[in-house]
């Protein structure tokens, strides 16, 4: 492209998507099946303009409809299986983590989830910050889901209130508006 070249290093089998413009692959992926230690290790892709990914295999930066145009600068540090699907959004690494909302952020971990604008997992297994600008700092199996909700850590916290936050422990419920739970197990805070 006249406005900004691609630029893909690492394995022969990273793409850009057709049309698309300022990309750049600095390193990694495989060819399927190429790398006997790392069997299901796959090309690195960018789907949308300007994207980047800077290691790790089987990433994919942009989404995978017709428009090169709507989840443009969106950026993968490295990791494998990662998405950052959303207009600026970003995966530092970890494994099978996926940004989607618009400039949503995953630091790392496992199978964690930033899908609402402007939310962020910090790290964890299976974390999930649906709401607008939430944030689930880490633990496993967590939701925030209330618009400025946030889960600290801890197992099966569930942050669904406006402004609502659930800091530790299991099984946990903040669902009233501006609710919150110190910790502990099976406690539930509904009230505004």
């Amino acid at each position: 492209s006249s406005a900004s070249p691609n630029i893909l290093s690492g394995a022969g089998a990273n793409t850009t998507t057709n049309g698309v413009r300022g990309a750049s692959i600095s390193g990694g992926g495989a060819t399927a099946g190429s790398d006997a230690d790392f069997p299901g290790a796959g090309p690195n892709l960018v789907n949308d303009h300007y994207g980047h990914i800077g290691g790790g295999a089987s990433n994919r930066v942009g989404n995978e409809n017709a428009d090169a145009g709507d989840a443009t600068f969106a950026t993968i540090a490295g990791g494998r299986r990662n998405i950052a699907a959303g207009q600026y959004s970003f995966v530092g690494g970890g494994v099978d983590n996926s940004a989607t909302g618009y400039i949503s952020a995953i630091a790392g971990g496992d199978s964690n989830r930033a899908a609402d604008s402007f939310s962020f997992v910090g790290g964890g297994r299976k974390n999930f910050a649906s709401g607008l600008t939430s944030v689930v700092a880490g633990g496993e199996s967590n939701t925030a889901a209330g618009v400025f909700s946030g889960v600290f850590t801890g197992e099966n916290n569930f942050a669904a209130g406006r402004h609502a936050g659930v800091l530790s422990g299991e099984t946990n419920n903040a669902s009233g508006d501006n609710s919150v739970v110190v910790g502990g197990s099976g406690n539930n805070a509904n009230g505004a």
